[in-house]
């Protein structure tokens, strides 16, 4: 083999184990040689399958741990939604934006929301602060975190 250096001591380590093996010609040095690399191979080819075999495993971990980190970043996303106060009058605004955007004036014409303008008007703030909903011009309409704070209300209630 060209251009590759040869380990002396390990030529010289290897012939000293083989002669104390009975091991006494070039010829059985070789087998032994070729009897070895056979047996490492064999090793490598083996080791080869359990890395194939580790790889799937970790795809088993993986598919299974999956739906226990979307959990908790579900259950991240909804923490906030805890700080929000009244959440009676938040779920009828809720409710009421469900089907179509509506203005203050709408909402008010609502017989449980009527008597608490003030209320109203905190919980359209926090529930915009929070995305659940947004303003357009007069009308406030669902938004990015809608489906989850309802989500969220109608399991609380439960």
């Amino acid at each position: 083999m060209r251009g590759k250096k040869t380990d002396t001591e390990f030529i010289s380590s290897f012939i000293s184990q083989s002669v104390e093996e009975g091991l006494f010609t070039t010829d059985d040095f070789i087998a032994k040689a070729k009897s070895m690399i056979s047996s490492i191979d064999e090793e490598i080819k083996r080791v080869e399958k359990q890395k194939i075999i580790r790889s799937k495993l970790l795809d088993v971990i993986s598919n299974f741990d999956q739906p226990d980190k979307s959990k908790r970043q579900e259950e991240a996303k909804i923490l906030s939604f805890y700080q929000i106060e009244h959440p009676q009058i938040c779920k009828i605004i809720c409710k009421m934006l469900q089907t179509s955007a509506l203005t203050f004036e709408q909402l008010m014409q609502n017989t449980e929301l009527s008597n608490n303008s003030a209320n109203v008007i905190f919980c359209l703030k926090q529930l915009a602060e929070h995305k659940v909903i947004s303003k357009a011009g007069k009308h406030f309409l669902r938004s990015d975190k809608f489906e989850s704070y309802l989500t969220f209300v109608f399991q609380e209630n439960k």
